[in-house]
């Protein structure tokens, strides 16, 4: 059996490098996102298709299509197609049709 200070030193040493890990993956973190992604952007390949996006309302850097004005529109096309043709939208929960596509 180990004593107590034992115990309270291999609490104090595993609680040092939880915290030690934590500041590592923070600063690599840091470095990508204000290093390594800002740096891809200004790549010609990926500026030009930022800038195809861009030209078509969509903005790249959105994380849902719900920050879309684009996005909005696309849900209301689907939205209007689904009411259109139900039948061949019988799986989508906002079909208003059941899983076996009869009403229920």
């Amino acid at each position: 059996m180990s004593c107590a200070s034992e115990r309270d030193l291999s609490a104090v040493a595993t609680s040092r490098g939880g915290w030690l890990r934590l500041w590592v993956v923070s600063v690599l973190l840091t470095l990508v996102w204000c290093g390594v992604l800002p740096a891809l952007g200004r790549r010609p390949g990926v500026r030009e298709r930022i800038e195809f996006l861009e030209g078509r309302g969509i903005n790249p850097s959105a994380k849902f299509f719900t920050e879309q004005e684009a996005g909005w529109r696309n849900a209301a096309e689907v939205e209007r197609r689904v009411r259109a043709n139900p039948e061949a939208f019988w799986g989508l929960p906002w079909s208003g049709l059941g899983v076996e596509g009869r009403g229920d």
